[in-house]
């Protein structure tokens, strides 16, 4: 039976701070102009100023879902948690969290911070894509900041584009592969992490399971093989 995450100890905090965060996005959302759920969302991110925190919140996480990615980026550690049960947010079940680990900025509020959509098509075209579903009053209205960024993992094989508007309150990011694809890229392989472990465990059951064939291929040819120790010849006297 798995746990959700309103039932986890370590993750109080966040389930106190998800209405408030879900309040916030959907009013921001009505200040942009934009309609939520024409609009995958891949993942959740939180945000926090203590390592503490963070460690914290990775057990937590690790008790109603299991790590799918850590890998550093701009000098700190971002990790993914798959949740068991998806989370309930906006018009969305989302079953990934992202973990970011404390960096040098410091964020008004540690808690809930930001979704990202997917926007699917041309990377080289994203800001283009994303800027028109987004009201141009809005844009120009006090307090809303544009930021276009291309974070990249370790490894990661796809490009990252990525659109994030806020108020500072809240934030919502748009980019041009799903988190799961980002995460696959790094072994090299199309699907999810699973399905790429599942194929590397696959392929080394193939290979031993091919090793006996050779060895009996061996036994039937005996002859082909050089003699280890070559008897020297005799000399007649």
């Amino acid at each position: 039976m798995t746990t959700p995450l309103q039932a986890i100890a370590e993750l109080d905090d966040l389930k106190l701070d998800l209405p408030r965060f879900e309040q916030a996005l959907h009013q921001f959302a009505a200040k942009l102009r934009l309609d939520l759920a024409a609009f995958t969302a891949d993942h959740i991110s939180l945000r926090c100023h203590q390592n503490s925190t963070a460690e914290r919140w990775r057990q937590g996480l690790m008790q109603c879902g299991t790590l799918l990615s850590e890998s550093m980026i701009n000098g700190r550690p971002i990790c993914l948690f798959d949740l068991s049960q998806p989370l309930a947010v906006g018009p969305w079940r989302i079953d990934c969290i992202e973990l970011p680990y404390p960096g040098e900025k410091r964020y008004p509020h540690e808690g809930w911070e930001h979704v990202e959509l997917v926007l699917s098509g041309d990377p080289q075209t994203l800001y283009a894509r994303a800027l028109s579903h987004l009201a141009d009053e809005a844009l120009l209205a006090p307090g809303i900041k544009l930021k276009q960024s291309s974070p990249k993992g370790e490894g990661e094989r796809l490009p990252n584009p990525t659109l994030a508007i806020t108020d500072g309150t809240v934030t919502i990011k748009f980019h041009p592969y799903s988190i799961r694809d980002i995460v696959a890229s790094e072994q090299g392989y199309p699907g999810s992490a699973a399905q790429a472990s599942a194929k590397r465990s696959r392929a080394s059951s193939s290979r031993a399971h091919r090793q006996p064939k050779l060895s009996r291929t061996k036994r039937r040819s005996p002859k082909s093989r050089p003699a280890l120790n070559p008897t020297p010849a005799r000399s007649k006297n």
